[in-house]
């Protein structure tokens, strides 16, 4: 879920929630440009936009918009799958949605967790063409380790959450801290097997094991 500076919750969790990052502290017209972010956003796209820091040790700005639950009806399912249960989704369904989220991600902006899964779902789909999916684990990393190009790096993270006994809440793992666009990782299981996904804004890297 997304928060304001004041630690109020101005998403709900399993809402779908799109970062514009594209904003300039030492900017003489910060003020200016989050106000017509805020002003200006497109409702037909959106439900809702707040301006939002995070960050640790200092605030990082952003612009953060709500998904009209109309155009991504994932709330339906993203509790249960970010339990670790199995969901059976068309393929077709989950790439229109994958479309409209990609449509609605700003150039210098990055979504999260929920629509991060929705991404690598949509890939994981593609590539096994398989309709029974299951999330096995899932973490963050900080842009600047590079995990999304390095899949060694990438690999030796699952095996590190591979040994939780538990998938852990989403407010817990995806939560202030982040200083630049994060590298969400996945591990899926498919009919087919596992499989390793990384996103990083509105790139997808999949990793057959």
């Amino acid at each position: 879920m997304v928060k304001d500076r004041y630690g109020k919750t101005i998403f709900p969790e399993n809402s779908i929630t799109v970062f514009d990052t594209s904003l300039d502290y030492d900017s003489e017209l910060f003020e200016d440009t989050v106000g017509l972010k805020l002003r200006d956003f497109d409702r037909d796209r959106y439900s809702s936009a707040y301006e939002a820091d995070f960050g640790s040790g200092a605030d990082w700005p952003a612009v953060a918009y709500e998904f009209l639950n109309s155009l991504v009806p994932f709330s339906a399912v993203a509790a249960a799958f970010f339990y670790g249960d199995r969901i059976e989704k068309s393929a077709l369904a989950w790439k229109r949605m994958a479309a409209s989220l990609l449509s609605c991600i700003p150039r210098q902006g990055y979504t999260d967790a929920n629509g991060a899964a929705l991404l690598a779902l949509n890939e994981v789909f593609e590539l096994s063409k398989s309709s029974d999916v299951r999330l096995l684990a899932y973490t963050w990393v900080d842009e600047e380790a590079m995990f999304f190009d390095e899949p060694d790096k990438a690999k030796a993270v699952f095996e590190t959450i591979a040994k939780l006994d538990k998938i852990e809440s989403r407010e817990k793992q995806f939560g202030v801290g982040l200083h630049s666009a994060p590298t969400f990782l996945f591990k899926f299981e498919t009919d087919n097997g596992q499989v390793l996904a990384a996103v990083r804004q509105d790139k997808v890297h999949l990793i057959e094991m």
